[in-house]
């Protein structure tokens, strides 16, 4: 009946608008803040990279998160769902394909994505040359493509501008390639800065060795603030004893809260991999060497260590196949990160499709989680910023400054701004939603509400038609038996559609 798929129409229209958005999370001082509610921000992530086990799709740093593989992380969202994690780390997107399928769906189960700038390929990310080489000007471009398509969603945490570029680096020579680093830093930032649209914090991902230097590195300006991270990220396996149960029986993590401690950062930092693996785990189900993930109860509940740090990203979601041993990963193995796998053990998510089956040690971290969700957080008005964590960290000296090299990527123009960056994605899913299910194909983001309105006086004038004549609401097309007053062009949907779309 039409008068049914008309009411289906402005219900679905009235959602689509009213729908709430994940509020953006802002950076104040060494702190995380929810943007609309004031809400101190604390991380509860899981890296995520569903590589299936087998085909074209095993290999690493591809884009599995497009609309195209729908499919593969569609699957995966009830997992991360009930994994109760607030964010997912993605370590490499195609921005020239489209994400927003993906980070909608992350949005309605309430999840954020921090989004990789580089991506895996010889000149898309910081390389093993020295000093200045080591920035191709490529990687530039590469980064602010990101930027622009995911600039868009209000569920973008953040932008990590590399991760682990210090393992490119001879050993203990960070400063081989860390200028490289920091210059694509600078350049991001100051992009994002030149573009029009929602501040989204820049950072970057250390591997933790020469922990202390790193991090005043990226903490510390030579030329201007461009020259400083937004945030500050640390893979680190530390405390992988599983014998211990307490806070004082890690002594690893104790270690790495002394050490930001006396750093008095002043930005916020992440574990952005955390949850390291030993045969000293226990054997649950058949399957050994199951984390208990006790390192994520500290790191989001220990008083001390929430100072330093605000929340991690256990690693990893999905064992790789081609490093972590024999299936189905029954056997301890120190490449078997994930806390679940996918069978068959030939899937390849293309004429095989997976499926995902969470181990004990998933079961774990949602425990963890799922307990640390109501940790007392603080609010921003509350928030007073310690005045020895108020400025850049001290640069040291073994680092050159950026500014004493030429850099090809200055040579490089700038992409230009992208008109969408001032359009909110929830604004073009509507849009999208709209016009699929209307034939509004002309609707802009500043008419949604205008079409909306117009449709809702459409309605509320048909009704009150139909309730004084009783007669069926049919369009003027002979299906039905029209009213006496279908014929007038404003009670008319299809009239209104069309006039919409011949003047737009």
């Amino acid at each position: 009946m039409r008068r049914f798929v008309f009411l289906r129409l402005l219900l679905l229209l009235w959602h689509v608008t009213t729908s709430s958005a994940l509020p953006p999370i802002e950076v104040h001082g060494y702190k995380f803040f929810d943007n609309n509610t004031g809400e101190e921000f604390v991380v509860r992530g899981i890296d995520y990279y569903p590589r299936p086990n087998y085909g074209d799709l095993n290999h690493n740093s591809l884009d599995l998160f497009s609309n195209q593989y729908r499919h593969i992380w569609e699957r995966d969202v009830v997992y991360l769902q009930n994994l109760k994690v607030n964010v997912v780390r993605l370590y490499a997107v195609n921005a020239s394909q489209n994400h927003d399928d993906f980070m909608h769906a992350m949005e309605k189960a309430g999840i954020y994505v921090i989004v990789a700038l580089a991506h895996d390929c010889p000149t898309c990310a910081i390389t093993r040359d020295a000093v200045p080489d080591c920035y191709p000007p490529e990687l530039k471009l590469q980064g602010q493509r990101v930027i622009r398509a995911f600039r868009q969603y209000n569920n973008t945490l953040a932008f990590s501008a590399g991760n682990e570029v210090n393992h490119f680096a001879p050993p203990n020579q960070p400063e081989w390639n860390a200028p490289c680093q920091k210059k694509f830093i600078r350049d991001m930032r100051k992009y994002m800065v030149a573009c029009p649209g929602r501040h989204i914090p820049i950072g970057l991902v250390s591997a933790d060795n020469e922990r202390e230097n790193l991090a005043q590195y990226y903490n510390c300006y030579e030329q201007d603030d461009y020259d400083r991270a937004e945030w500050y990220g640390i893979n680190t396996y530390v405390s992988c004893d599983g014998a211990a149960k307490t806070y004082s029986d890690a002594p690893g993590f104790k270690l790495l809260e002394e050490s930001f401690a006396r750093l008095n950062y002043s930005i916020p930092v992440l574990l952005t991999e955390f949850g390291c693996l030993s045969d000293s785990f226990p054997t649950i189900d058949g399957y050994e060497g199951q984390r208990n993930f006790l390192q994520g109860k500290w790191l989001l509940e220990e008083p001390s260590l929430r100072e330093q740090f605000s929340g991690g990203i256990a690693f990893e979601y999905s064992i790789e196949r081609e490093n972590a041993g024999q299936y189905p990963f029954k056997t301890f193995n120190k490449q078997g990160y994930g806390v679940g796998y996918f069978s068959p053990e030939l899937c390849d998510d293309i004429n095989v499709t997976c499926e995902y089956n969470p181990m004990p040690s998933y079961k774990a971290l949602r425990n963890v989680y799922a307990e640390s969700q109501n940790v007392t957080t603080i609010r921003i008005e509350d928030f007073q910023i310690a005045a020895s964590r108020s400025g850049s960290s001290h640069c040291p000296t073994r680092f050159d400054r950026i500014d004493s090299f030429v850099w090809k990527a200055d040579q490089t123009p700038d992409l230009v701004c992208a008109a969408e960056d001032e359009t909110s994605a929830s604004i073009g899913h509507q849009q999208s939603v709209i016009a699929r299910e209307t034939g509004f194909t002309k609707l802009s983001g500043g008419n949604v509400a205008l079409v909306v309105s117009s449709l809702l006086i459409l309605g509320i004038g048909v009704y009150y038609k139909r309730w004084r004549h009783e007669t069926p609401i049919t369009s003027n097309n002979g299906d039905e038996d029209a009213g006496p007053d279908d014929s007038v062009p404003f009670l008319s949907l299809q009239g209104f559609k069309d006039n919409y779309n011949s003047i737009a």
